[in-house]
């Protein structure tokens, strides 16, 4: 006894020739939600592609099964008899075309029409879209956008930006003096080394911050902008922190002025038997003993020395140092174990929250 033999297909070849049918019945539809979900500019240039989405919608939607091929190759296979078939779609338009103006014109041949219609083709397959058109489209976007307010994404977003910016207004004043550190300018004011994207990342990752949906520039510009207008708002009394006096005695009496528009009570000494204080100056419970150094190189142990004496001598709570041009390793290291604050005329706004 004969048995005829049969060709077992796989369950990928089964699904794709699903796959296929289900196209070529639906043809049509599939042909017309391609067009509309394919959006090009006057140049034919692609302003935005979604047809993989209705692929994908499609598929969800006749209930075919990719489980064995997976969710890409179901895609492009879905794009490809998509593509096929509008094709013979314009080609069969076009014959049909091309014999109705046989009748009309005469004897031609069908090559001949096809290749009088055959740019058509193409702009028959895209679907453009009017300026007046786009316009409309983005302002409907833009009305239900508002409406229905912004997506779960959005507000993710949305709220890591918010979380960055308290944490920079919480740390402000150790922020902008790591920053300002990170930044290194040469004798003529130029900028040759800049650290400060990569103490903002350092920020980020001290604190724990989560910037998941945000990029790393992203995240930078964020907290730079948020210290700048920090600064723009803390700015008092018209003082320009970026301009000093060049004498030693008017730069004691320009600090005097920029803490007094900061809160503080602030009078400079005498020049002659301040014992190592140029400015005492008071706001709350605090008394702060400042020296002042209108320097053009790193300020050395002396002027730790001399603020830690003056504190002593005029009891004060605090001392600290401020000075144009920073300081050296050794007065910072007496500076630490004295307890005596360093600091730069830019920090002067801070000076309470640097205590």
């Amino acid at each position: 006894m004969n048995y005829e033999t049969h060709k077992v297909l796989s369950d990928e070849q089964v699904e794709e020739e699903n796959i296929k049918l289900a196209c070529a019945y639906h043809a049509a539809a599939l042909i017309k939600n391609f067009r509309k979900r394919l959006k090009l500019d006057d140049y034919g240039s692609t302003i935005s592609d979604d047809r993989p989405v209705e692929a994908m919608n499609f598929l969800t939607n006749k209930g075919l099964s990719i489980r064995a091929i997976g969710e890409i190759t179901a895609i492009k296979l879905v794009l490809s008899e998509v593509e096929k078939l509008t094709i013979k779609s314009s080609y069969e338009e076009l014959s049909s075309a091309a014999e109705a103006s046989s009748i009309l014109a005469g004897p031609i041949t069908l090559q001949e029409e096809i290749a009088r219609y055959a740019p058509k083709i193409k702009r028959s397959i895209r679907s453009k879209m009017s300026d007046s058109d786009r316009k409309k489209l983005l302002e409907k976007r833009a009305e239900l956008k508002k409406r229905i307010g912004p997506n779960r994404e959005e507000r993710i977003r949305a709220e890591q930006i918010k979380i960055i910016r308290a944490a920079c207004e919480e740390h402000f004043a150790i922020l902008t003096r790591k920053l300002r550190a990170s930044q290194v300018y040469n004798d003529y004011k130029i900028l040759v080394a800049d650290g400060a994207p990569l103490e903002c990342k350092r920020f980020l990752f001290d604190l724990r911050l989560n910037y998941d949906r945000l990029s790393d520039e992203q995240a930078v510009e964020i907290i730079l902008n948020t210290v700048a207008e920090i600064k723009s708002s803390q700015s008092k009394g018209g003082q320009d922190l970026s301009e000093y006096p060049q004498d030693g005695i008017d730069f004691e009496h320009w600090c005097a002025d920029v803490l007094i528009s900061s809160g503080w009570e602030a009078t400079v000494s005498q020049a002659s038997g301040d014992q190592g204080v140029d400015i005492l100056a008071t706001r709350g419970s605090i008394i702060l003993a400042v020296q002042c150094k209108r320097y053009g190189s790193p300020v050395g142990n002396k002027a730790v020395q001399e603020a830690f004496a003056g504190k002593q001598h005029v009891n004060a709570t605090h001392a600290c140092v401020i000075a144009t041009s920073g300081f050296t390793k050794s007065a910072k290291e007496l500076a630490t174990s004295t307890s005596v604050l360093l600091v730069a005329p830019e920090d002067i706004p801070l000076l309470d929250q640097l205590l």
